[in-house]
């Protein structure tokens, strides 16, 4: 049948077809969230005032568009949803914000920016069956093939997706991500992650969130029991963090024999301790820009300490 045929005659096949009112917020939301990483990847200390100007071009525009939107009348069956963004997209602008602003160390900026992101992100990976035309954003790109399968929850008495964890007499608090194709008759691998200095749990998850979710993996992510990890007496958070992989080994089928133990800065030298100490635990280290050579680590090193296990040092 041809155009004409099928339009009638002197009509034209439209040029593209209106947009959902979904397909427009989830539009905006993935270039806001885009624009976040982007700078945040590609962001050098000494350039600070680039990096503000490439955020606000990135992130303003469809952040001013997208809380013109939501504050719109909408009909009953979007309004529950509309509300419910509400809250991350604040997030999102008050992160925009403390990015913004000319603070005399940049660094305490950058921090707030950092909360004030991983706040918004849980929320709205709460709301993603909500706004199917975002799902590229959960995913790697090869990976997006099998989105529908990676998605599909199998029932099982363990929660499945983000799963947080108090602070207890054995551990301190951690974060975890749980794939949510997980069934219990079949064991799977773990990414272990200690975040850096002034770093939190449930910040670092979102690092590895999306190759964990493209390639059906746990990640556990760890906070040390002070501010930072304990180098003075590293056996304290030695005991905290492994007790949270037994913990989690114990509600779900690990695959002991494939835990990757990583971290970035303070997190990343806290690896090298960790793995070194207790090499026996983990498939392989992956120190990232390790903060400082501990005299501990040089130790381990000399007594021939995990000398069986891969390291990928990134610095």
């Amino acid at each position: 049948m041809t155009q004409g045929a099928f339009f009638g005659e002197g009509q034209k096949l439209p040029d593209t077809a209106p947009m959902s009112r979904e397909a427009t917020v989830a539009g905006h939301l993935e270039k806001i969230l885009r624009g976040f990483e982007d700078v945040q990847e590609n962001l050098l200390f000494h350039r600070v005032g680039a990096a503000q100007t490439d955020l606000h071009t990135a992130v303003s525009e469809p952040l001013e568009a997208l809380q013109a939107l939501l504050a719109e009348t909408a009909d009953d069956e979007a309004a529950g949803l509309y509300r419910e963004l509400r809250e991350p997209v604040e997030a999102l602008r008050e992160a925009r914000d403390a990015f913004l602003r000319r603070d005399r160390d940049f660094t305490l900026s950058f921090f707030a920016m950092r909360r004030s992101f991983s706040r918004a992100l849980p929320l709205l990976y709460g709301l993603r069956r909500r706004l199917p035309t975002l799902t590229p954003y959960w995913f790697e790109a090869s990976a997006l093939a099998r989105a529908e399968t990676l998605e599909t929850e199998q029932p099982g008495s363990e929660p499945v997706g983000l799963v947080a964890k108090e602070r207890c007499a054995e551990h301190a608090e951690y974060a975890l991500y749980v794939p949510e194709s997980y069934t219990a008759d079949r064991q799977w691998p773990l990414i272990l992650c200690l975040h850096g200095g002034h770093g939190r749990q449930d910040e670092y998850l979102w690092t590895w969130m999306r190759t964990a979710k493209s390639h059906a993996q746990f990640v556990l992510s760890a906070k040390s029991l002070d501010l930072t990890w304990s180098f003075g007496n590293p056996e304290m958070d030695f005991g905290s963090v492994l007790s949270m992989l037994d913990d989690v080994a114990a509600r779900y089928a690990i695959d002991r024999s494939r835990v990757l133990l990583t971290g970035l800065s303070d997190g990343g030298t806290f690896t090298y301790l960790l793995g070194l100490r207790h090499a026996e635990r983990f498939a392989a280290l992956a120190p990232i820009a390790a903060a400082g050579f501990h005299p501990m680590i040089d130790m381990l090193l000399h007594e021939g300490a995990g000398k069986d296990r891969p390291i990928h040092i990134v610095h």
